[in-house]
C-alpha cells in the first residue's frame, strides 16, 4: 500500500495518467504525501507535461469517474504562483507516475 492506497488504486490513477502522452509526470502532495493521511482524505495531485485547461478537465473527470472513494483535487505544476504552495510540493511531493521515455 502506497500513499495509502492499494494496488488495484494506484493501477487505476496510473492507467488513467498514461492514456494522456501530455502527462510527463504526476506527484502526490498534501496529507498522503506526507503519510498524515486519514482513511478518507482526498488525494492531492499535481501534474506535469504539456498540460492545458482542456486536458485538467478531462483528467479530473476520468478521475471522478473511477471507482473509487475519494475525491480528488488537481494542479498543474505550471500554473502555481504560489511560492510556499510549490515549496510545498517541492519538498514532500512523491512520485506516482513517471513516463517512461521511448
Amino acid at each position: 500500500m502506497k500513499f495509502g492506497l492499494e494496488d488495484k488504486a494506484l493501477a487505476m490513477l496510473i492507467d488513467t495518467f498514461r492514456k494522456h502522452p501530455e502527462i510527463e509526470r504526476v506527484q502526490v502532495f498534501g496529507s498522503r504525501a506526507m503519510g498524515n493521511y486519514r482513511p478518507n482524505s482526498d488525494i492531492d495531485l499535481v501534474l506535469w507535461g504539456q498540460i492545458d485547461e482542456g486536458l485538467l478537465g478531462v483528467v479530473n473527470s476520468e478521475l471522478d469517474e473511477l471507482p473509487l472513494p475519494y475525491k480528488f483535487d488537481v494542479k498543474f505544476y505550471a500554473d502555481i504562483t504560489h511560492e510556499a504552495f510549490r515549496q510545498h510540493i517541492d519538498t514532500y511531493g512523491r512520485d506516482l507516475y513517471v513516463r517512461s521515455a521511448g
